[in-house]
């Protein structure tokens, strides 16, 4: 599948690493890119921005534009976690093979094995995607789940993802806090793709960009979901005030809203 990513005639997956080396070499972007941010931080927004600023080969979730029935069918096979529940070892050794004909990974299944994925390229750009705090993280999650998995599924546990999203920023910024390349990205707080861009070192300049915000996708905002959003919050609150039902004990719950918080967070 070729399609034109920055004006270059590209395909999401390279044939081979050699390919993938000399996209680096001639194109703008000079280096491979590990977005490691857990799902739902602004991922699948961030693999849209990259691919606007002319990563090559980039893995992707949403792009009617150029669809890829072999990268969208691979990867949430491997999310869906029935190959990797049953041989993790093999699953680790398959997705690194798989990971060198890409220039750009973003989400999972690569994000939930960033430890071997920058350990195996240690010049990659490392890029730490993040929610505005662990509330809106927990909210975009919950919000997503609601109007996009069956209803027989089983709810989120908050506290669990609470405790996972926290763990996930204290880890990658324990390790990669002294990388020249580490870099971190919240679209909740106002980063888009310019940040992006400088962030990676590009010449602004000369970059024609989107003047309109780029979002991959925003959950919607009628009153049903503000409804849900407000509900959420109150067993949020909950929560954190020690209340029958669970517990979080985070110190980034600075800001809290009804409305809102859930743009920009896939």
């Amino acid at each position: 599948m070729t399609c034109t990513t920055n004006r270059r005639p590209c395909r999401w997956r390279a044939t081979s690493p050699s390919e993938v080396a000399a996209s680096i070499k001639s194109g703008p972007i000079h280096g491979r890119v590990l977005v490691i941010g857990l799902p739902h931080t602004g991922t699948t927004s961030i693999e849209v921005m990259l691919r606007k600023l002319g990563c090559c080969f980039s893995t992707h979730n949403l792009d009617s534009t150029c669809p890829s029935v072999h990268n969208v069918s691979w990867t949430w096979a491997w999310t869906g976690g029935d190959a990797c529940q049953r041989a993790p070892s093999v699953c680790a050794k398959t997705l690194l093979e798989e990971a060198t004909h890409f220039q750009c990974l973003a989400d999972n299944p690569w994000s939930s094995h960033w430890r071997s994925l920058t350990a195996t390229d240690p010049t990659a750009f490392v890029v730490l995607s993040r929610s505005m705090s662990v509330f809106h993280y927990t909210m975009t999650l919950s919000t997503f789940w609601r109007q996009h998995v069956p209803k027989n599924a089983p709810p989120i546990n908050v506290s669990l993802a609470a405790a996972e999203y926290e763990a996930r920023l204290a880890e990658v910024r324990a390790a990669q806090h002294k990388s020249p390349r580490y870099f971190e990205i919240c679209l909740q707080c106002g980063d888009d793709i310019w940040t992006l861009a400088r962030s990676l070192r590009l010449d602004v300049t000369h970059l024609e960009l989107p003047s309109e915000e780029v979002h991959a996708f925003k959950s919607s905002d009628d009153e049903d979901v503000r409804a849900f959003r407000a509900n959420f919050t109150a067993e949020y609150m909950s929560l954190l005030s020690g209340r029958p039902g669970g517990s979080i004990t985070s110190r980034s719950h600075s800001v809290i809203k009804t409305s809102g918080g859930g743009g920009g967070g896939t």
